[in-house]
């Protein structure tokens, strides 16, 4: 998707700002540094329109282990319908396809998990997340990808930062993301909703992914964006 975002932070030496939950129109974080000091780097872009998207703290998580489900697998997952049939995330309200509402106590049904939000990048680039991903400077070159466990996300690096080859993966399990890291230099930094710095991974710790979250990787920055209520 054409288009960039608008980056900012406070004056060199600083932590990176956070202006708080995700909307349509994000603003990305600066990335950290290649020191272990979070420092800003200035960027500007325009707004990037996520109605055109194509959707076709906390304790760390113990160590990933299993890949993700084929490409070509949606997952069965379990949610609502709502009147005309459409599948929900379990704790939807209203329809997201038709806007219907659906009922308190609605019953649950099981159906394939379609897209539960998007990652946007610092420069406007938009994949939908129906499926797991990995981000590096040559993802193309895993047996992940060629596989096609995962789809591949490739990214030049940030100034005075290096992408890995294999960098970081972004998983989808349920409704649910995490980010993984695969051990490459530099590291995985996460910025969660309402936090003023980011948090280091350990070499292949994964994370779960809350809405509005940064993921920050050879100096640059993936917002997740959930379609659905946390």
């Amino acid at each position: 998707m054409p288009g960039g975002l608008a980056q900012g932070g406070p004056a060199p030496g600083g932590p990176p700002s956070f202006g708080g939950p995700a909307t349509f129109v994000q603003s990305s974080p600066a990335p950290p540094p290649a020191t272990p000091v979070p420092q800003p780097l200035a960027a500007e872009g325009g707004p990037v329109d996520l109605r055109r998207a194509a959707l076709s703290g906390a304790a760390p998580l113990r160590l990933a282990s299993n890949p993700v489900n084929p490409l070509g697998d949606k997952p069965e997952v379990p949610g609502v319908r709502c009147e005309k049939g459409h599948f929900n995330h379990p704790k939807a309200s209203n329809c997201m396809r038709c806007g219907r509402p659906i009922p308190a106590g609605t019953p649950q049904a099981s159906g394939p998990r379609p897209s539960i939000g998007a990652l946007l990048a610092d420069d406007g680039s938009v994949w939908g997340l129906s499926r797991g991903y990995l981000v590096g400077a040559q993802p193309g070159v895993a047996d992940d990808v060629q596989s096609g466990a995962l789809a591949p996300i490739s990214m030049r690096s940030g100034p005075n930062h290096s992408m890995g080859p294999v960098h970081a993966e972004v998983q989808v399990r349920g409704w649910s993301a995490y980010v993984v890291d695969r051990g490459a230099d530099g590291g995985t930094w996460l910025q969660s909703p309402g936090s003023q710095g980011w948090d280091k991974l350990a070499r292949n710790e994964q994370r779960e992914l809350p809405n509005g979250s940064h993921v920050s990787c050879g100096g640059r920055v993936l917002t997740y964006l959930s379609a659905w209520p946390a």
